[in-house]
C-alpha cells in the first residue's frame, strides 16, 4: 500500500470517529437544551394558565349574580304583566313567550297556584310541598321578603330539573309570582365561564397538551382540543399530590406507553396539567440533528481535501 493511500484511509479513518463523536455530542447536547427550554415553556405557561383560572373564577360569581339579575328582572316583569292583564284575561303563550321561561305560576296567600301557564300545576299547595318550603316567607308577605330564587335544579315530576324564581305579587299584599326555569338556561351562562371551554380555548400545539383532572372522583374534566391525546385516559402517578404542590416530571401514557414531561400544579381538590409528548420532543430534536450533521458532513468533506491537499502538496510530495 502506498503512503498516499495510507494517509487517505487514515484520514477517512479520523474523520468518521470524530463526526461520530460530534454527532453522539450534538444528538445529546441539542435534545437536553430542547427538553429544557420545553420544561421553561410549560413551567412559564402554567402560571399564566393558573393566573386565567383565577380571574375565570371571579368571572363565574359575577355571572351567578347576572343571572339571578336576569330572572329576577323576568319575574317582575312577569308580575307587571299579570297585574295589567289578569282583568283581560291572561295570554300565557304570549307571556311564555316574552320571558322565555318554561312556566309561570300565581301563587295566592294561602300557597295554593290559583293560576298557571300549566293547569296541572293549579291546585298545589306550596305549605305541602316540602321542597317548596323556602318560599313560604315570600307567600306570606314577612318583611324584607320581595323576591326569592331555589337554585338547586330541583326535579320535578317527569325528571327534568328546574330553577324556581317567585316575586311578590303587585297586585295583592301576599303571595307570589313564580317562573320555573329550565336548568339548561343556567347551564348556558355556566358555559361562557366553564373550565372545559376555558381549557380548549387556549392554543396548543399538536404535541402538547393541558388537562384539569378532579383528584378525588379521577374525573377529567377538562382536555384541550389541538391533540391527539384520547380522554380516556388515567393519571395515576399524580393523584397523589397535595393542595398546592407543583411538580414536574416525565410520566408514562397508560394505554400507549408514550412517555411526555409535564407540569403540574394542585389547586382547589383540582389537578392542572400541562404537557408535551417526548415523542414530539424527540421528533425536533431528530429533524434539528439532522440538519445540523449534514452540515457537519459537508464540512467535514471540505477539511478532509483541505487537508489532503495540503499534506500532498508540502509533504507527501517530498516523501515520494
Amino acid at each position: 500500500m502506498t503512503l498516499r493511500k495510507s494517509v487517505i484511509l487514515s484520514l477517512l479513518a479520523g474523520t468518521g470517529l470524530l463526526t461520530f463523536i460530534m454527532a453522539w455530542v450534538f444528538n445529546r447536547f441539542i435534545y437536553s437544551s430542547n427538553a429544557a427550554a420545553e420544561l421553561k415553556y410549560l413551567e412559564s405557561s402554567m402560571e399564566q394558565i393558573i393566573h386565567s383560572v383565577e380571574l375565570n373564577e371571579k368571572r363565574e360569581a359575577d355571572m351567578y349574580e347576572m343571572f339571578e339579575a336576569d330572572y329576577l328582572n323576568r319575574a317582575n316583569i312577569a308580575a307587571n304583566l299579570y297585574s295589567r292583564g289578569k282583568s283581560d284575561g291572561i295570554d300565557w303563550n304570549d307571556m311564555l313567550n316574552i320571558l322565555e321561561v318554561e312556566e309561570v305560576n300565581i301563587v295566592d296567600e294561602y300557597g295554593t297556584i290559583v293560576e298557571s301557564s300549566n293547569p296541572d300545576s293549579i291546585g298545589i299547595n306550596f305549605y305541602e310541598k316540602e321542597q317548596f318550603a323556602e318560599f313560604l316567607p315570600l307567600i306570606e308577605g314577612r318583611s324584607g321578603q320581595e323576591s326569592h330564587i331555589q337554585m338547586e335544579r330541583l326535579s320535578d315530576e317527569t325528571g327534568d330539573r328546574k330553577i324556581y324564581v317567585g316575586v311578590r305579587r303587585i297586585d295583592a299584599p301576599k303571595g307570589m309570582i313564580q317562573l320555573e326555569v329550565s336548568s339548561e338556561a343556567l347551564e348556558q351562562y355556566e358555559s361562557l365561564v366553564s373550565l372545559e371551554n376555558l381549557l380548549k380555548s387556549i392554543p396548543t400545539e399538536r404535541y402538547r397538551f393541558l388537562f384539569a383532572l378532579e383528584q378525588k372522583t379521577k374525573k377529567l374534566l377538562a382536555l384541550s382540543e389541538n391533540n391527539d391525546l384520547q380522554t380516556e385516559y388515567s393519571l395515576e402517578l399524580i393523584l397523589d399530590m397535595e393542595e398546592g404542590e407543583e411538580r414536574t416530571g416525565t410520566y408514562i401514557y397508560d394505554t400507549t406507553g408514550k412517555k411526555w414531561l409535564a407540569v403540574l400544579v394542585c389547586r382547589k381538590g383540582i389537578i392542572y396539567g400541562y404537557a408535551s409528548d417526548m415523542a414530539g420532543l424527540q421528533g425536533r430534536v431528530r429533524e434539528s440533528f439532522i440538519r445540523g450533521m449534514a452540515s457537519v458532513l459537508i464540512l467535514s468533506v471540505f477539511v478532509l481535501f483541505f487537508v489532503y491537499w495540503l499534506l500532498g502538496y508540502t509533504v507527501l510530495s517530498d516523501l515520494e
